[in-house]
């Protein structure tokens, strides 16, 4: 069964997450934890059951959802042919997953972790994997840069997908960069920053697949 591989991975994953939730519960007190961070810190506050299985639980859901997707869809999806890619790309998210929940764990038993740097840092390597893969989804009708462009003509979404790749990973690494380097008085910056990175790579995408709709459309090679 070609879904087991991915499946059993992306549970090992959860199951690390699960681990590490059990081995920090008796070392943390009742008092309200940190269960959501935006750049500038936390911003929101929870029980310690919120804070360190929530997680874990919502990966959990993701990877299900990520196997019972493919058998679901018709044979026209045509989903099989970036099998790697969809599998990637799963693995690669449930891994972010769990690289946040360890940050977030070490956040709260006291390690001294700019919370905002991290999640540029780590958004930013996740959008440089998932660019890196994003030349390799080949035609289908279940993920990728679904365009009425893109969708309507296979050339397009090759061409579009390559482009928006490259894109995708630049805007990672300028993340990466920003979330290591950026100077301190800086910070309240961050949040630009990250919405450049991500919303720029999809809007570049989508005017990319209009235009080279309309040259394959006028008769360009």
């Amino acid at each position: 069964m070609k879904y087991a591989k991915p499946l059993i991975g992306s549970l090992v994953l959860v199951g690390l997450m699960l681990a590490a939730a059990a081995w920090a519960w008796p070392q943390l007190g009742d008092q309200p934890l940190p269960v959501h961070y935006g750049l500038n810190g936390p911003d929101r506050y929870g029980s310690k059951a919120e804070a360190l299985l929530a997680m874990p639980i919502v990966a959990l859901i993701m990877s299900l959802v990520f196997t019972v997707l493919p058998p679901l869809m018709p044979a026209r999806a045509r989903l099989e042919r970036s099998w790697g890619a969809y599998t990637t790309m799963w693995l690669a998210v449930v891994a972010f997953m769990l690289l946040i929940q360890l940050f977030t764990i070490a956040r709260a038993l006291g390690a001294p972790m700019p919370m905002g740097r991290v999640m540029l840092v780590s958004i930013g390597l996740l959008f440089a994997v998932l660019g890196n893969l994003l030349g390799k989804v080949r035609y289908n009708f279940v993920f990728g840069v679904r365009t009425p462009w893109t969708l309507s003509n296979e050339r397009v979404w090759d061409r579009t997908h390559r482009f928006a790749g490259w894109t995708m990973v630049l805007g990672g690494l300028v993340a990466v960069c920003a979330g290591l380097l950026l100077p301190v008085a800086l910070e309240p910056y961050m949040h630009a920053v990250l919405l450049a990175c991500v919303l720029g790579p999809a809007l570049a995408a989508v005017i990319y697949s209009y235009a080279e709709s309309r040259r394959i459309e006028g008769g360009a090679a």
